[in-house]
């Protein structure tokens, strides 16, 4: 939906794991939009280079018999070092961390939980 969108002119897709299908496929949609692909964790600053908006999606499988914490904890390091990468590569961007189907919400840019 985001490529569809007529304020925004590029996605740039970044995962550990190969991203060149899934941005072979979004470049097909017939937008101004252009799309680009990165992976591994060397190329994320590539990625996020010049963003206005960062968006994190993630999933694991069968997410609704987990307990917050076993999903949260191991996904935590990660969140860590993306957020890291975010702050030094596009400082001024809104950073926040939305969890579905929850209550909060972690604004970085004040530091406070809502």
């Amino acid at each position: 939906m985001l490529k569809q969108c007529p304020l925004i002119d590029e996605l740039c897709m970044h995962d550990v794991k190969l991203t060149s299908g899934f941005t072979m496929e979004l470049n097909h949609v017939d937008t101004n939009c252009k799309v680009t692909g990165f992976t591994g964790k060397e190329n994320l600053p590539q990625a996020l280079e010049h963003s206005k908006v960062v968006v994190i999606a993630a999933a694991a499988p069968e997410t609704s018999l987990l307990s917050f914490d076993k999903m949260w904890i191991p996904n935590a390091q990660i969140l860590r070092e993306m957020i890291t990468h975010i702050s030094k590569c596009c400082p001024k961007i809104l950073k926040k961390i939305l969890k579905i189907g929850s209550v909060w919400v972690h604004d970085f840019n004040s530091n406070r939980v809502k």
